[in-house]
């Protein structure tokens, strides 16, 4: 489950899923454009040459803390150990985000191409580094199951709790009656609304495929995606309340007033990291038609990183394996997560690239627990090749078995992504292009349309 992305990439950056966009600065006036892009690519560059320290005395003092100069060389050569050697940059686009320049530096490596996303702040300081794979050039191809665009309406629209602006995507089947609708919520880290990993979509997959079986559909960028530098700028705190939750819920109700849909008739979809909050959501709504949980884990983010680490030690071809030192300095930071108190929640501190508030918001929070006090039905689903929620979250899931309206599956040939492969999942798989399996479109659409239909 975490991290979704190229999974030892998103280890390395959406593992550090808050430290990657967001900038931690203060700096309120924005950067010359013309020097953000120079910044960023010297940064790049004293990364390539080995040159830590420098690269460090760039960042703005939040992120000097969250990132020195040992934690980022361990970083770059984690990341190095995944892709190959670096071999060029190939471009880089600028942008204003709020008080910051958003600098994407584009660098090929051997095995893959990633996006370096850094914020300029006002005094030419790094404020933000987050890496991720590069988007593919061109429009993805469209899964077959894809519906005809006469059959449905498909509209911009905005969501998103307390004045956060979150972009999305509103598709309504052509139906002369109310029909069901879904919200679907991403995985851990800075996600757009498709749940982009390499050249594949999961989210614009299910989208596509559910507003084809008749079912409106809601999905948006999340808010560490879209408004990465105005939530540190806030000065709020950071949890799964902010990233995810609050969102989620305005999303809900956002999908409700949409004329043509159903409004008894909305269910929740999360997957991965959005499962695992999937029941938390819901209980706070308390207005759900269902919920469906894909690839979502009962166990504690922290313990499954050191577990994914081992399966890919275990797993992975020599060169993508991980360092002995790599995983003690993993433990170590999983240590202090486990050893933390309520007086830490105000440090700034990060552990696995998350502040200290984000960790203590999960500790208490059981998924499991949570839905058993539910009144929805549940449909939870796992494809079977998926090494980052496995067998123990699903077996954690199944204690609910005896609960009414609780639906489990499990797809043999799936990964994480609900992509169909063979023999053992690995990181790279998620850079070959390919579907959400159209049997797992079909189990959810059935299920969803059997909420709260009228009977014959």
């Amino acid at each position: 489950m975490t991290p979704p992305v190229l999974a030892a990439l998103r280890r390395l950056s959406g593992t550090i899923a808050l430290m990657g966009l967001l900038p931690w600065s203060n700096a309120a006036a924005q950067a010359p454009g013309g020097r953000a892009d120079s910044v960023a690519v010297r940064l790049i560059e004293l990364l390539v040459r080995g040159d830590y320290a420098t690269a460090e005395a760039m960042f703005a003092p939040a992120v000097a803390e969250a990132l020195p100069e040992a934690k980022l060389q361990a970083t770059w050569e984690a990341l190095q150990g995944q892709v190959g050697q670096f071999r060029r940059q190939t471009g880089t686009r600028v942008s204003a985000v709020r008080a910051f320049q958003a600098v994407v530096v584009t660098a090929e490596f051997e095995r893959a191409t990633l996006d370096f996303r850094v914020t300029v702040d006002s005094s030419e300081h790094v404020a933000g580094f987050f890496i991720q794979p590069a988007a593919p050039s061109g429009a993805a191809a469209l899964p077959p199951y894809a519906p005809q665009p006469s059959s449905y309406t498909e509209r911009a629209i905005v969501v998103g709790a307390s004045g956060w602006p979150l972009p999305g995507t509103l598709m309504v089947p052509r139906s002369a009656a109310p029909v069901p609708g879904v919200v679907l919520i991403q995985g851990s880290g800075p996600q757009d609304r498709d749940e982009t990993i390499g050249p594949n979509k999961p989210l614009r997959d299910l989208a596509l495929g559910l507003v084809a079986q008749g079912i409106a559909v809601l999905r948006y960028d999340k808010r560490t995606f879209a408004s990465g530098s105005a939530m540190v700028l806030s000065g709020r705190p950071i949890t799964v309340e902010e990233e995810t939750v609050a969102d989620a819920l305005v999303a809900l109700d956002s999908l409700r007033q949409v004329p043509g849909v159903d409004p008894a008739r909305v269910s929740l979809l999360g997957h991965s990291l959005g499962g695992y909050l999937a029941p938390r959501i819901a209980a706070r709504d308390g207005r759900l038609a269902g919920v469906v949980i894909l690839a979502g884990n009962t166990r504690p983010i922290e313990d499954l990183i050191i577990e994914q680490l081992d399966y890919l030690a275990a797993n992975a071809p020599a060169s993508d394996r991980t360092e002995a030192a790599q995983r003690e300095a993993m433990l170590e930071q999983v240590a202090k997560i486990k050893a933390l108190t309520p007086a830490d929640s105000t440090s700034r501190s990060f552990l696995i690239g998350a502040p200290a508030a984000y960790w203590l918001d999960l500790r208490h929070y059981d998924p499991v627990q949570t839905a058993a006090g539910l009144q929805v039905p549940l449909l939870v689903l796992r494809g079977e090749r998926d090494y980052q929620v496995t067998a123990a979250d699903d077996a954690g899931w199944k204690k609910l078995a005896g609960r009414p309206q609780t639906l489990f599956k499990t797809y043999p040939g799936l990964n994480h992504l609900f992509l169909a492969g063979e023999g053992l999942s690995l990181p790279e798989e998620y850079q070959r292009p390919g579907h959400v399996a159209e049997e797992v479109i079909r189990d959810i659409a059935d299920w969803v349309r059997g909420l709260g239909a009228p009977r014959p």
